[in-house]
């Protein structure tokens, strides 16, 4: 699979960040959102019609019927998301692979595998989180998600951020970290690095799938994202008390 983190595709295939919008827009005002979502696109995406939503698994019906992208008639499952409605911590990445696409599941197989592990250094499960994907539908030979396409899954993303409040976002992969935080972010440089918005803190890391493609020097480095994790969770707990 082809993860936006890879420098070298990321040349060809700049503008399908650039257009993103930032934590602001997916997190604030569901019509600005709109607004900054379907900007420089040709046929804008339907409005959101999420927004009165308040119910995580009436959200995934509606969502799991979708068919705004040309994706869906070329995937097996609409791959919604799956873990704890309430959770704290939500990991999203970028699109489902083959076996996500099989099974409906987000991260299974060996990428899910190694996620599960790397949960387990910040002492978390998967049922403890939220895991799901930007975009819902598995993208032809696995390439990079297009602009429409991002924009076509953003509202599905934006209502399952709105209705779970989650605490901390961990970005996988450079396609989700830009998206959510900023065009401008390369994961090369910026993973381990905190962002902030409305309230809501933003990791940046390494694609799971990309860490199996070169683990000696990222294993090391994506384990130690999940300490700190786990210690701004704690942190955040305790200012709660």
């Amino acid at each position: 699979m082809l993860f936006a983190e890879d420098e070298d595709a990321l040349k060809s295939a700049p503008a399908a960040v650039a257009s993103g919008p930032r934590s602001l827009a997916l997190l604030g005002d569901e019509s600005i959102a709109e607004q900054k979502i379907v900007a420089g696109r040709e046929e804008p995406c339907r409005a959101n019609a999420w927004a009165g939503i308040m119910d995580l698994g009436l959200l995934r019906s509606k969502v799991l019927a979708c068919s705004d992208c040309s994706l869906r008639s070329g995937a097996n499952n609409v791959v919604f998301g799956d873990g704890d409605p309430r959770a704290q911590v939500m990991l999203i990445g970028e699109a489902p692979g083959q076996s996500e696409d099989e099974s409906g599941n987000p991260f299974v197989g060996r990428a899910g595998k190694l996620l599960d592990g790397l949960l387990s250094e910040a002492r978390l499960r998967r049922e403890d989180v939220f895991i799901c994907n930007i975009a819902k539908c598995r993208t032809p030979r696995n390439r990079l998600s297009e602009p429409a396409e991002v924009s076509a899954c953003l509202p599905h993303l934006r209502a399952q951020m709105r209705i779970i409040s989650p605490r901390i976002v961990v970005a996988l992969g450079a396609l989700s970290s830009q998206t959510l935080v900023d065009p401008s972010i390369r994961v090369t440089r910026d993973r381990g690095k905190w962002f902030e918005e409305d309230g809501v803190h933003y990791l940046v890391t390494f694609h799971p799938a990309a860490v199996l493609r070169d683990e000696r020097r990222k294993r090391g480095l994506v384990e130690s994202d999940m300490k700190n994790l786990r210690a701004m969770l704690d942190r955040l707990c305790d200012k709660k008390r």
